[in-house]
């Protein structure tokens, strides 16, 4: 195979952010105006005027009437991104904090890459991985900045879930970012590691990996709990389930469906050929794998979950698992089972 190095990993990342820069932004407006509204409080301009450094309310929303949009929001993809507003000018905003997360995207798969292959393949890996149509999607297509970064931190959710070295501090740490990244990839993620740890727990009897993660997984809300107790808590002051409103439904966004919305079905039909691609690409990995004789219980479970509640008649879990029809789009847990088929695509790049 060519020689890969991490240098020329990152040199290409560079170029694919300045050369792809432009977004059609569906959620670009919506993201950057999050993002000015906080920069804002960091610089007051009246007399008496106190810097807000956790911002909870949007005085600008709703024609001025205001909302609490910082309280349910997780903080870091709009704090990175209102720091970034107030070094830089805003016109630089969207393809820095792009760039900085493809960067992110990059190294987190090289780390968890690096575990079980040669530094070469994991570069080449990682580079494949960034270039995987869903997050290029999320990216330039979608602009969902929250969920972007919050795909940072799944390899590394994954790593550390499998990893037999003591990973009990960095797992916390991982899943601790993951809330306070994005709250759909949190559940997303939380339920992707249980999934993970029980079947390597299973398979590979290690039970320890159950003992940790439980303890990973409590230590990691702890540390994120000054965000988790207050959205927890003032859901009874919103009308929350407008974030499931019509359109927005997960019965809405099954493979390949149609609600005879235009817009919408045809972003649903570009996420579900991306989600047939990625599921087709994973599964040929996981059969090429098996014929070398790999252990691939883990990603092939995963991969198999992941297909089975992109169809409609897994419509009962996603209503009745806590929160996970939060999670809105079927099609966003693409992003989940490529993280976990970095097992199988080590052995297809090796």
């Amino acid at each position: 195979m060519p020689h890969v190095r991490s240098e020329d990993a990152l040199c290409f990342l560079l170029r694919l952010a300045l050369q792809y820069c432009r977004s059609r932004g569906m959620e670009l407006h919506a993201d950057m105006t999050s993002i000015s509204i906080l920069s804002r409080g960091w610089r007051p301009c009246g007399t008496g005027m106190r810097v807000v450094l956790y911002s909870h309310w949007a005085a600008s929303a709703n024609y001025g009437a205001g909302e609490p949009r910082f309280v349910f929001y997780p903080p870091l993809s709009w704090m990175l991104g209102g720091l970034l507003g107030a070094l830089l000018p805003w016109t630089w905003v969207p393809l820095i904090f792009t760039l900085l997360t493809l960067l992110g995207l990059g190294w987190s798969f090289f780390t968890m890459a690096r575990e079980w292959m040669p530094e070469d393949n994991a570069a080449l890996s990682a580079c494949v991985y960034v270039l995987n149509p869903y997050i290029l999607f999320v990216a330039y297509e979608r602009t969902a900045y929250g969920e972007l970064l919050g795909g940072v931190w799944m390899p590394l959710l994954v790593l550390f879930a499998l990893r037999k070295k003591p990973s009990l501090l960095p797992l916390s740490a991982v899943i601790a970012a993951l809330w306070l990244t994005n709250a759909p990839a949190a559940v997303m993620g939380c339920y992707a590691f249980v999934l993970i740890v029980i079947v390597a727990a299973i398979t590979e009897r290690r039970w320890t990996f159950l003992l940790r993660s439980a303890g990973a997984l409590l230590l990691g809300l702890g540390l994120a709990c000054f965000y988790l107790i207050p959205a927890v808590y003032e859901q009874r002051w919103v009308e929350i389930t407008r974030a499931i409103g019509s359109g927005m439904r997960v019965e809405d966004s099954f493979l390949f469906g149609h609600t005879g919305e235009a817009f919408h079905d045809q972003v649903l039909h570009t996420a579900s050929w991306i989600a047939a691609l990625l599921m087709a690409s994973t599964a040929i990995a996981a059969w090429l794998s098996v014929k070398r004789r790999s252990s691939l219980w883990t990603p092939l479970v995963a991969l198999a979950a992941t297909f089975v509640l992109l169809l409609p008649f897994s419509d009962p879990v996603w209503r009745y698992l806590p929160e996970l029809r939060y999670l809105q789009f079927p099609w966003r847990l693409a992003a989940g089972a490529q993280s976990c088929a970095g097992r199988t695509d080590r052995t297809c790049i090796a």
